[in-house]
């Protein structure tokens, strides 16, 4: 009673022939039971019958239809039909100007492992194509905008779009301490990042490179810090594009960097938690920049041991010991929290510092341990807020210094 897919369609009599077929086996081997037939009668006509009978809805186009309006046609049904992505719907629109924008993706892939590793979705290099081109219409990154790339575009822009993209994620790995996707404040960011990055990379040689990349990283810190990107991020994006690239090209700095001091002078750190996700990033990864290493093997913590599980965000003084009454609601907070190896969280999960910091000597010569502790903002040694279990000096001394990094990383040298 098994119906093989290939007969319901067969050009022997289908499924009707099949039915017969069994019936017969069945009838010769005796294990025909009253009924048998009509239950597979019922089957094709309920089943079967819906199957043969179906009518695909289709659009027929005269052979002589260029290849554009085939590839405008099948945009447009699919707007209202089954759901693309604004990149599927880019492959077919320029399928017919012979480029095969997929595999220029692939392409791109493995020219370069960070668009793996960071999970990048393709449209965001659309998106920087779109933001670069200076066509009229052009010079934005909204979906509409970037339905309009033309083949000329593509030849323009998509290399240098691919290669600024990469040196993009490369400076925040390697200078802003974004080690893994899961740490980028803003993905939005990324599109008028790449985009400046294509466009200015080549005038600068030299110890101009040094400015240059400090001037990028200014911007990275000051509009997470600001929360440029929280709201708007096509329009701030335009933005960001015209004034960032006016200052990179000699020009006066943007207002807009100013915003990160006053919105640092003002927050407070105790406030920030996981679940204020921007800022929360962008300060832990004002820690992570640092190179710092785990405090079990002294180990620098590398985004495969980030993505492998090995090493992952905890408290410093733990939330089973500290995180009732009044400290409750703070305990969470940025202050309290660096990336710590498994090992060294199972020791202190729920003991106070001033226990748990001589079980993790007996693992580390003291002097490397205050040398770790001192990389991740920790203060140590007798004396301190940490051996003392005091967690509000303790909060107020990592508060402080916090906040000195991150004016500092976001001024430059205006502090």
């Amino acid at each position: 009673m098994v119906l093989p897919i290939s007969r319901i369609l067969g050009t022997h009599g289908g499924y009707e022939e099949w039915r017969d077929e069994v019936v017969e086996i069945r009838k010769k081997s005796g294990v025909y039971k009253e009924g048998d037939n009509e239950i597979l009668r019922r089957l094709g006509k309920e089943l079967i019958e819906n199957l043969t009978d179906y009518h695909f809805p289709v659009v027929t186009l005269q052979s002589r239809t260029p290849v554009e309006a085939v590839c405008m046609i099948f945009e447009t049904l699919n707007r209202t039909g089954v759901k693309l992505s604004v990149f599927d719907l880019s492959v077919a629109r320029l399928y017919a100007s012979d480029i095969k924008l997929r595999d220029a993706w692939e392409e791109a892939r493995s020219e370069s492992t960070l668009f793996n590793e960071y999970w990048i979705d393709p449209y965001y290099l659309l998106q920087v194509v779109a933001l670069r081109c200076t066509r009229k219409g052009m010079g934005e990154c909204k979906r509409g905008t970037v339905l309009k790339l033309e083949a000329e575009d593509y030849h323009k822009y998509w290399k240098t779009s691919v290669e600024g993209f990469a040196e993009g994620l490369k400076i925040l790995r390697e200078n802003c301490g974004v080690l893994t996707p899961d740490w980028l404040p803003y993905a939005t960011f990324l599109v008028p990042f790449a985009a400046i990055i294509a466009d200015t990379k080549e005038s600068h040689h030299g110890y101009e490179i040094a400015g240059w990349k400090d001037k990028l990283q200014r911007w990275f810190w000051a509009s997470t810090f600001a929360q440029s990107y929280e709201n708007a991020a096509n329009s701030v994006s335009k933005n960001h594009y015209v004034e960032i690239k006016k200052w990179l090209e000699g020009g006066i700095k943007p207002q807009f960097l100013n915003e990160a001091q006053k919105a640092l002078d003002t927050i407070d750190l105790q406030d920030i938690t996981p679940r204020q996700r921007a800022r929360y990033k962008g300060l832990m990864c004002v820690i992570l920049r640092k190179g710092i290493k785990d405090f079990y093997k002294a180990e620098t913590i590398t985004p495969s041991k980030i993505l492998s599980g090995e090493v992952n965000d905890h408290h410093i003084f733990p939330k089973a010991v500290f995180g009732k009454g009044e400290w409750g609601e703070i305990i969470d907070s940025i202050p309290n929290r660096t990336l710590i190896d498994e090992r060294s969280n199972k020791i202190i999960r729920d003991k106070k510092p001033s226990d748990y910091i001589p079980i993790l000597q007996q693992e580390c010569q003291p002097k490397t341990l205050n040398e770790i502790f001192g990389q991740h903002l920790i203060p140590i040694g007798e004396g301190s807020p940490t051996w003392n279990d005091d967690l509000p000096l303790f909060l107020k001394y990592r508060t402080g210094i916090l906040l000195k990094e991150a004016k500092e990383l976001a001024g430059g040298s205006d502090i």
